[in-house]
Protein backbone atom coordinates (compact mmCIF):
# COMPACT_ATOMS: atom_id res chain seq x y z
CA UNK A 1 0.00 0.00 0.00
CA UNK A 2 1.47 3.59 -1.13
CA UNK A 3 3.22 5.00 2.39
CA UNK A 4 0.61 8.72 1.93
CA UNK A 5 -1.63 5.80 4.00
CA UNK A 6 1.20 5.43 6.69
CA UNK A 7 0.99 9.73 6.24
CA UNK A 8 -3.05 9.88 6.51
CA UNK A 9 -2.96 7.17 9.66
CA UNK A 10 -0.65 9.59 11.59
CA UNK A 11 -2.73 12.85 10.97
CA UNK A 12 -6.38 10.90 11.93
CA UNK A 13 -4.14 10.13 14.82
CA UNK A 14 -3.46 13.17 15.90
CA UNK A 15 -7.15 14.22 15.63
CA UNK A 16 -7.85 11.65 17.86
CA UNK A 17 -6.01 12.60 20.25
CA UNK A 18 -7.02 16.61 20.27
CA UNK A 19 -10.56 15.15 20.69
CA UNK A 20 -9.26 13.00 24.08
CA UNK A 21 -7.54 16.11 24.93
CA UNK A 22 -10.59 18.33 24.78
CA UNK A 23 -13.09 15.69 26.72
CA UNK A 24 -10.57 14.90 29.53
CA UNK A 25 -11.37 18.62 30.57
CA UNK A 26 -14.72 18.40 30.70
CA UNK A 27 -15.13 18.61 34.10
CA UNK A 28 -14.04 22.60 33.78
CA UNK A 29 -16.25 25.48 33.74
CA UNK A 30 -18.64 26.57 30.61
CA UNK A 31 -16.27 29.33 29.69
CA UNK A 32 -13.20 28.04 29.64
CA UNK A 33 -14.67 24.76 28.08
CA UNK A 34 -16.15 26.71 25.26
CA UNK A 35 -12.57 28.23 24.53
CA UNK A 36 -11.47 24.54 24.34
CA UNK A 37 -13.74 23.76 21.98
CA UNK A 38 -13.01 26.58 19.33
CA UNK A 39 -8.96 25.66 19.59
CA UNK A 40 -10.37 21.71 19.22
CA UNK A 41 -12.19 23.28 16.25
CA UNK A 42 -9.24 25.61 14.72
CA UNK A 43 -6.74 22.66 15.38
CA UNK A 44 -8.99 19.33 14.15
CA UNK A 45 -9.80 22.33 10.91
CA UNK A 46 -5.62 22.68 9.79
CA UNK A 47 -5.37 18.78 10.52
CA UNK A 48 -8.40 17.84 8.06
CA UNK A 49 -6.38 20.52 5.62
CA UNK A 50 -3.09 18.64 6.19
CA UNK A 51 -4.92 15.20 5.34
CA UNK A 52 -6.70 16.42 2.39
CA UNK A 53 -3.43 17.84 0.77
CA UNK A 54 -1.97 14.64 1.24
CA UNK A 55 -4.83 12.70 -0.40
CA UNK A 56 -4.60 14.72 -2.83
CA UNK A 57 -0.63 14.26 -3.66
CA UNK A 58 -1.30 10.57 -3.17
CA UNK A 59 -3.81 11.07 -6.17
CA UNK A 60 -6.44 9.77 -4.41
CA UNK A 61 -8.01 13.03 -5.44
CA UNK A 62 -8.24 14.62 -8.56
CA UNK A 63 -8.77 18.49 -9.76
CA UNK A 64 -12.80 16.64 -10.82
CA UNK A 65 -13.05 15.62 -7.66
CA UNK A 66 -11.75 18.58 -5.43
CA UNK A 67 -14.14 21.14 -7.74
CA UNK A 68 -17.26 19.23 -6.87
CA UNK A 69 -16.19 19.13 -3.20
CA UNK A 70 -15.68 22.88 -3.20
CA UNK A 71 -18.81 23.40 -5.00
CA UNK A 72 -20.84 21.50 -2.28
CA UNK A 73 -18.58 23.37 0.31
CA UNK A 74 -20.19 26.41 -1.12
CA UNK A 75 -23.65 24.93 -0.12
CA UNK A 76 -22.14 24.36 3.63
CA UNK A 77 -21.90 21.11 2.96
CA UNK A 78 -19.41 18.91 3.65
CA UNK A 79 -19.26 15.76 1.35
CA UNK A 80 -17.00 13.23 0.56
CA UNK A 81 -15.07 14.07 -2.46
CA UNK A 82 -13.48 10.18 -3.16
CA UNK A 83 -15.64 8.51 -5.43
CA UNK A 84 -18.14 5.83 -4.15
CA UNK A 85 -17.81 3.58 -6.99
CA UNK A 86 -14.16 3.72 -7.36
CA UNK A 87 -13.85 2.55 -3.53
CA UNK A 88 -15.28 -0.36 -4.20
CA UNK A 89 -12.96 -1.61 -6.67
CA UNK A 90 -9.89 -0.17 -5.34
CA UNK A 91 -9.01 -1.23 -1.53
CA UNK A 92 -7.25 1.38 -0.65
CA UNK A 93 -9.19 4.04 -2.15
CA UNK A 94 -12.04 2.55 -0.10
CA UNK A 95 -9.98 3.09 3.35
CA UNK A 96 -9.25 6.62 2.32
CA UNK A 97 -13.40 7.02 2.04
CA UNK A 98 -14.25 5.50 5.34
CA UNK A 99 -11.57 7.60 7.34
CA UNK A 100 -12.88 10.36 5.51
CA UNK A 101 -16.88 9.69 6.36
CA UNK A 102 -14.97 9.08 9.81
CA UNK A 103 -13.79 12.28 10.23
CA UNK A 104 -17.16 14.37 8.68
CA UNK A 105 -18.99 12.41 11.62
CA UNK A 106 -16.98 13.24 14.82
CA UNK A 107 -15.19 16.77 13.92
CA UNK A 108 -16.51 20.70 13.96
CA UNK A 109 -14.70 22.17 11.04
CA UNK A 110 -14.73 25.53 10.05
CA UNK A 111 -15.93 25.16 6.17
CA UNK A 112 -15.04 28.74 5.21
CA UNK A 113 -11.38 28.06 5.97
CA UNK A 114 -11.49 24.52 4.29
CA UNK A 115 -12.85 26.09 1.26
CA UNK A 116 -10.03 28.65 0.84
CA UNK A 117 -7.59 26.14 1.18
CA UNK A 118 -9.44 23.80 -1.52
CA UNK A 119 -9.78 27.29 -3.57
CA UNK A 120 -5.61 27.60 -2.93
CA UNK A 121 -4.73 24.14 -4.19
CA UNK A 122 -6.77 24.27 -7.07
CA UNK A 123 -5.31 27.48 -8.23
CA UNK A 124 -1.81 26.28 -7.57
CA UNK A 125 -2.45 23.63 -9.87
CA UNK A 126 -3.65 25.29 -13.09
CA UNK A 127 0.03 27.35 -12.28
CA UNK A 128 1.51 24.09 -12.41
CA UNK A 129 -0.22 22.57 -15.32
CA UNK A 130 -0.06 26.07 -17.33
CA UNK A 131 3.59 25.45 -16.78
CA UNK A 132 4.09 22.34 -17.63
CA UNK A 133 2.15 22.47 -20.64
CA UNK A 134 4.88 25.25 -21.71
CA UNK A 135 7.73 23.04 -20.86
CA UNK A 136 6.08 20.35 -23.03
CA UNK A 137 5.15 22.43 -25.91
CA UNK A 138 8.11 20.07 -27.98
CA UNK A 139 6.27 17.38 -27.34
CA UNK A 140 2.22 18.41 -27.93
CA UNK A 141 2.29 16.08 -31.18
CA UNK A 142 3.50 13.11 -29.27
CA UNK A 143 0.65 13.61 -25.96
CA UNK A 144 -1.87 13.96 -28.88
CA UNK A 145 -1.39 11.16 -30.94
CA UNK A 146 -0.17 7.73 -31.48
CA UNK A 147 3.73 8.54 -32.92
CA UNK A 148 5.91 5.62 -34.58
CA UNK A 149 9.70 6.10 -35.07
CA UNK A 150 12.16 3.60 -36.98
CA UNK A 151 14.68 1.32 -35.14
CA UNK A 152 17.14 -0.24 -37.75
CA UNK A 153 17.14 -4.20 -37.25
CA UNK A 154 21.46 -4.76 -35.98
CA UNK A 155 22.97 -6.79 -33.25
CA UNK A 156 24.30 -5.53 -30.35
CA UNK A 157 26.54 -7.59 -27.30
CA UNK A 158 24.77 -7.35 -23.91
CA UNK A 159 25.85 -8.52 -20.32
CA UNK A 160 23.38 -11.68 -18.96
CA UNK A 161 24.32 -12.55 -15.90
CA UNK A 162 27.70 -11.06 -16.49
CA UNK A 163 28.18 -13.35 -19.91
CA UNK A 164 28.75 -11.57 -23.02
CA UNK A 165 25.40 -12.59 -25.18
CA UNK A 166 24.74 -11.66 -28.85
CA UNK A 167 21.29 -9.58 -29.34
CA UNK A 168 20.06 -8.94 -32.89
CA UNK A 169 16.99 -7.71 -34.23
CA UNK A 170 16.09 -9.23 -37.94
CA UNK A 171 13.96 -6.74 -39.16
CA UNK A 172 13.85 -2.58 -38.62
CA UNK A 173 10.84 -2.07 -36.95
CA UNK A 174 8.89 1.28 -36.30
CA UNK A 175 8.49 1.47 -32.44
CA UNK A 176 5.80 3.57 -30.58
CA UNK A 177 7.53 6.69 -28.98
CA UNK A 178 5.47 6.55 -25.95
CA UNK A 179 3.57 4.32 -24.08
CA UNK A 180 -0.38 3.99 -25.17
CA UNK A 181 -1.91 6.87 -23.05
CA UNK A 182 -5.25 6.41 -21.06
CA UNK A 183 -6.67 9.13 -23.75
CA UNK A 184 -5.10 6.53 -26.61
CA UNK A 185 -7.08 3.58 -24.97
CA UNK A 186 -9.98 5.43 -24.46
CA UNK A 187 -9.79 6.45 -28.05
CA UNK A 188 -9.45 2.67 -29.33
CA UNK A 189 -11.29 0.82 -26.77
CA UNK A 190 -14.15 2.86 -25.61
CA UNK A 191 -12.85 2.62 -21.49
CA UNK A 192 -10.29 3.20 -19.42
CA UNK A 193 -9.04 0.41 -17.06
CA UNK A 194 -6.73 2.24 -15.19
CA UNK A 195 -6.55 2.43 -11.52
CA UNK A 196 -4.51 5.94 -11.89
CA UNK A 197 -7.38 7.84 -13.85
CA UNK A 198 -7.93 10.02 -10.71
CA UNK A 199 -5.63 12.62 -9.91
CA UNK A 200 -4.30 16.19 -10.60
CA UNK A 201 -4.40 15.44 -14.30
CA UNK A 202 -7.91 14.14 -14.01
CA UNK A 203 -10.39 15.21 -16.78
CA UNK A 204 -14.43 13.64 -17.75
CA UNK A 205 -14.16 12.80 -21.44
CA UNK A 206 -17.35 11.85 -23.53
CA UNK A 207 -16.99 8.90 -25.04
CA UNK A 208 -20.10 6.33 -26.53
CA UNK A 209 -22.30 9.05 -24.92
CA UNK A 210 -20.87 7.92 -21.21
CA UNK A 211 -17.92 10.37 -19.31
CA UNK A 212 -15.42 8.50 -18.84
CA UNK A 213 -12.69 9.62 -16.23
CA UNK A 214 -8.74 9.78 -17.50
CA UNK A 215 -5.23 11.22 -16.75
CA UNK A 216 -5.37 11.70 -20.60
CA UNK A 217 -1.08 11.82 -21.00
CA UNK A 218 -0.49 8.94 -18.23
CA UNK A 219 0.10 5.72 -19.22
CA UNK A 220 -3.09 3.57 -19.50
CA UNK A 221 -2.17 0.25 -16.78
CA UNK A 222 -4.59 -2.40 -15.51
CA UNK A 223 -4.49 -3.94 -18.74
CA UNK A 224 -3.73 -7.58 -19.15
CA UNK A 225 -2.29 -9.24 -21.99
CA UNK A 226 -4.58 -10.83 -24.16
CA UNK A 227 -7.18 -6.93 -23.63
CA UNK A 228 -3.52 -6.03 -25.61
CA UNK A 229 -3.42 -8.33 -28.06
CA UNK A 230 -6.96 -6.91 -28.85
CA UNK A 231 -5.84 -3.64 -28.89
CA UNK A 232 -3.29 -4.34 -31.24
CA UNK A 233 -5.68 -5.53 -33.83
CA UNK A 234 -8.34 -2.92 -33.40
CA UNK A 235 -4.79 -0.30 -34.23
CA UNK A 236 -4.14 -1.83 -36.96
CA UNK A 237 -7.50 -1.87 -38.28
CA UNK A 238 -7.51 1.48 -37.67
CA UNK A 239 -4.60 2.27 -39.82
CA UNK A 240 -5.74 -0.03 -42.31
CA UNK A 241 -3.07 -2.89 -42.17
CA UNK A 242 -3.90 -6.83 -41.73
CA UNK A 243 -4.24 -7.71 -37.96
CA UNK A 244 -1.52 -9.63 -36.54
CA UNK A 245 -3.86 -11.81 -34.40
CA UNK A 246 -6.33 -14.26 -35.91
CA UNK A 247 -7.81 -14.59 -32.21
CA UNK A 248 -11.03 -16.34 -33.65
CA UNK A 249 -10.14 -20.09 -32.26
CA UNK A 250 -10.48 -18.30 -28.78
CA UNK A 251 -13.75 -18.68 -26.74
CA UNK A 252 -13.76 -15.87 -23.69
CA UNK A 253 -15.30 -15.63 -20.58
CA UNK A 254 -18.63 -13.84 -20.90
CA UNK A 255 -18.20 -11.86 -17.59
CA UNK A 256 -14.84 -9.91 -18.78
CA UNK A 257 -14.03 -7.25 -22.09
CA UNK A 258 -10.84 -6.38 -23.59
CA UNK A 259 -11.85 -2.41 -22.88
CA UNK A 260 -11.73 -2.81 -19.38
CA UNK A 261 -8.36 -4.79 -19.50
CA UNK A 262 -9.66 -7.79 -18.00
CA UNK A 263 -10.21 -9.85 -21.00
CA UNK A 264 -9.92 -13.81 -19.50
CA UNK A 265 -10.02 -17.13 -21.50
CA UNK A 266 -13.36 -19.34 -21.37
CA UNK A 267 -11.11 -22.69 -22.14
CA UNK A 268 -7.33 -22.92 -21.74
CA UNK A 269 -6.56 -24.99 -24.60
CA UNK A 270 -7.04 -21.81 -27.14
CA UNK A 271 -4.82 -21.20 -30.19
CA UNK A 272 -3.61 -18.18 -31.81
CA UNK A 273 -2.71 -17.81 -35.42
CA UNK A 274 -0.01 -15.18 -36.77
CA UNK A 275 -1.43 -13.66 -39.78
CA UNK A 276 2.07 -13.51 -41.28
CA UNK A 277 3.77 -15.70 -44.08
CA UNK A 278 5.14 -19.15 -42.39
CA UNK A 279 3.31 -17.70 -39.50
CA UNK A 280 6.72 -15.65 -39.19
CA UNK A 281 5.86 -13.16 -36.42
CA UNK A 282 8.73 -10.73 -37.67
CA UNK A 283 6.91 -10.41 -40.83
CA UNK A 284 3.22 -9.59 -40.25
CA UNK A 285 1.83 -6.48 -41.55
CA UNK A 286 -0.09 -5.04 -38.40
CA UNK A 287 0.52 -3.52 -34.97
CA UNK A 288 1.78 -6.07 -32.81
CA UNK A 289 3.40 -6.55 -29.12
CA UNK A 290 7.15 -6.31 -29.21
CA UNK A 291 9.30 -9.42 -28.64
CA UNK A 292 11.40 -9.78 -25.75
CA UNK A 293 14.23 -9.43 -27.38
CA UNK A 294 13.30 -6.84 -29.32
CA UNK A 295 12.43 -5.19 -26.32
CA UNK A 296 15.80 -5.91 -24.93
CA UNK A 297 17.60 -4.24 -28.17
CA UNK A 298 16.11 -0.82 -27.57
CA UNK A 299 17.35 -0.32 -23.94
CA UNK A 300 20.77 -1.68 -24.90
CA UNK A 301 21.05 0.30 -27.75
CA UNK A 302 19.71 3.54 -26.60
CA UNK A 303 21.76 6.92 -25.65
CA UNK A 304 21.24 9.79 -24.28
CA UNK A 305 21.38 13.31 -25.37
CA UNK A 306 25.24 13.31 -25.13
CA UNK A 307 25.48 10.31 -26.75
CA UNK A 308 26.31 8.05 -23.83
CA UNK A 309 25.29 5.97 -21.72
CA UNK A 310 21.52 6.12 -20.02
CA UNK A 311 22.19 4.38 -16.43
CA UNK A 312 25.54 6.16 -16.09
CA UNK A 313 27.48 4.51 -13.28
CA UNK A 314 26.28 2.16 -10.63
CA UNK A 315 22.69 3.92 -12.77
CA UNK A 316 22.91 7.14 -11.80
CA UNK A 317 21.88 8.64 -15.06
CA UNK A 318 18.91 6.21 -14.37
CA UNK A 319 16.64 9.30 -12.57
CA UNK A 320 17.41 11.58 -15.59
CA UNK A 321 15.18 9.30 -18.24
CA UNK A 322 12.96 7.16 -15.92
CA UNK A 323 10.00 7.48 -13.15
CA UNK A 324 10.61 4.74 -10.57
CA UNK A 325 10.88 3.63 -6.77
CA UNK A 326 13.54 6.63 -5.31
CA UNK A 327 11.68 9.21 -8.18
CA UNK A 328 7.69 8.96 -8.55
CA UNK A 329 6.93 9.38 -5.21
CA UNK A 330 4.86 6.26 -5.32
CA UNK A 331 2.63 7.57 -8.15
CA UNK A 332 2.42 6.90 -12.30
CA UNK A 333 3.49 9.55 -14.16
CA UNK A 334 2.57 11.15 -17.30
CA UNK A 335 4.18 10.56 -19.97
CA UNK A 336 7.50 11.78 -21.82
CA UNK A 337 7.52 13.83 -18.56
CA UNK A 338 11.65 12.68 -18.29
CA UNK A 339 14.36 13.41 -20.86
CA UNK A 340 14.16 11.17 -23.65
CA UNK A 341 16.81 8.61 -25.12
CA UNK A 342 17.88 8.51 -28.67
CA UNK A 343 18.17 5.55 -31.04
CA UNK A 344 18.76 6.38 -34.43
CA UNK A 345 18.48 10.23 -34.25
CA UNK A 346 14.80 9.19 -33.21
CA UNK A 347 13.66 10.29 -29.20
CA UNK A 348 11.90 7.65 -27.09
CA UNK A 349 10.37 8.61 -23.93
CA UNK A 350 9.91 6.39 -20.40
CA UNK A 351 11.82 3.40 -22.41
CA UNK A 352 12.54 2.42 -18.54
CA UNK A 353 10.06 2.93 -15.76
CA UNK A 354 6.43 4.37 -15.23
CA UNK A 355 4.80 1.49 -16.44
CA UNK A 356 6.03 -1.58 -17.06
CA UNK A 357 6.22 -3.18 -21.32
CA UNK A 358 4.00 -6.52 -21.98
CA UNK A 359 5.94 -8.30 -24.58
CA UNK A 360 5.46 -11.64 -26.87
CA UNK A 361 7.90 -14.15 -26.04
CA UNK A 362 7.98 -16.31 -29.37
CA UNK A 363 7.56 -20.03 -28.70
CA UNK A 364 11.23 -22.20 -29.17
CA UNK A 365 8.58 -24.90 -30.89
CA UNK A 366 5.24 -25.41 -31.76
CA UNK A 367 3.65 -27.72 -30.46
CA UNK A 368 0.87 -27.49 -34.72
CA UNK A 369 1.50 -28.93 -37.75
CA UNK A 370 0.17 -25.17 -39.01
CA UNK A 371 3.71 -23.03 -38.44
CA UNK A 372 1.28 -19.95 -38.24
CA UNK A 373 -0.99 -21.32 -34.88
CA UNK A 374 0.47 -21.22 -31.28
CA UNK A 375 -1.63 -22.72 -28.51
CA UNK A 376 -2.12 -20.58 -25.49
CA UNK A 377 -0.72 -22.93 -23.39
CA UNK A 378 2.78 -22.86 -25.63
CA UNK A 379 3.10 -18.75 -25.21
CA UNK A 380 4.90 -16.54 -22.72
CA UNK A 381 5.06 -13.22 -22.14
CA UNK A 382 7.18 -10.81 -20.33
CA UNK A 383 6.80 -7.78 -18.46
CA UNK A 384 9.93 -5.52 -19.44
CA UNK A 385 11.73 -2.26 -18.29
CA UNK A 386 10.38 -1.87 -14.59
CA UNK A 387 7.90 0.52 -13.33
CA UNK A 388 7.63 3.28 -10.99
CA UNK A 389 7.22 0.99 -7.74
CA UNK A 390 10.00 -0.83 -8.63
CA UNK A 391 13.55 -0.49 -7.75
CA UNK A 392 16.54 0.23 -10.24
CA UNK A 393 17.92 -3.38 -10.66
CA UNK A 394 14.54 -4.10 -12.05
CA UNK A 395 14.74 -2.18 -15.07
CA UNK A 396 17.29 -4.75 -16.51
CA UNK A 397 16.85 -8.10 -18.10
CA UNK A 398 18.48 -10.59 -15.32
CA UNK A 399 15.40 -8.93 -13.41
CA UNK A 400 13.01 -9.91 -16.53
CA UNK A 401 9.35 -11.23 -15.44
CA UNK A 402 8.22 -14.13 -17.60
CA UNK A 403 4.53 -15.16 -16.93
CA UNK A 404 1.94 -17.77 -18.48
CA UNK A 405 -0.62 -16.46 -16.50
CA UNK A 406 -1.73 -13.80 -19.18
CA UNK A 407 -5.26 -12.94 -17.56
CA UNK A 408 -3.23 -10.93 -14.84
CA UNK A 409 -3.05 -7.29 -14.67
CA UNK A 410 -2.33 -5.01 -12.49
CA UNK A 411 -1.36 -0.82 -11.69
CA UNK A 412 1.64 -0.65 -13.21
CA UNK A 413 1.25 -3.12 -16.72
CA UNK A 414 1.33 -0.73 -19.37
CA UNK A 415 2.11 -1.38 -23.36
CA UNK A 416 4.10 0.12 -26.31
CA UNK A 417 3.31 -1.14 -29.45
CA UNK A 418 5.39 -1.41 -32.83
CA UNK A 419 5.04 -2.77 -36.07
CA UNK A 420 7.31 -4.71 -38.59
CA UNK A 421 8.57 -2.54 -41.95
CA UNK A 422 8.59 -4.37 -44.65
CA UNK A 423 6.79 -6.81 -44.02
CA UNK A 424 6.33 -9.39 -46.48
CA UNK A 425 10.05 -9.74 -47.05
CA UNK A 426 12.17 -11.98 -45.48
CA UNK A 427 14.56 -10.77 -42.79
Amino acid sequence: MSHWFGIVVLIILTLCIRVTEIQANESCTEDVFSVSSMELRADSTRDFISYLRVLIEGNAIGDYELNRFASNLKEGVLVNPIDIQLAKVNGESQIYYEQFEQLISLYSLDLKIILSSVHNYLRESRKVQFKRSKVRSDTDEILQEIKFSKVSKGRVIVKRRNEDTLLAIPKSIDVMTTNMTQSHWLELMGENPSFSRGGPYSILVKKDGKLVKIQPNHPVENINWWSVLVAANNLSEKYGLKPVYDLSRVHWNPTTAAKNGNLVLWLADAEIKINAPDGDYYRAEGIRLPTVTEQEYLTSVAKNHRGGDPYGEDGAELENHAWYYKNSGGSLQPVADKDSLIINDHEFYDLFGNVAEWGFVLPERRETSDASIIRASDIFHSLYGGSYIHRKKSMFYDYLSFFDLKDISNNYSGVRFVRSLNPGELP
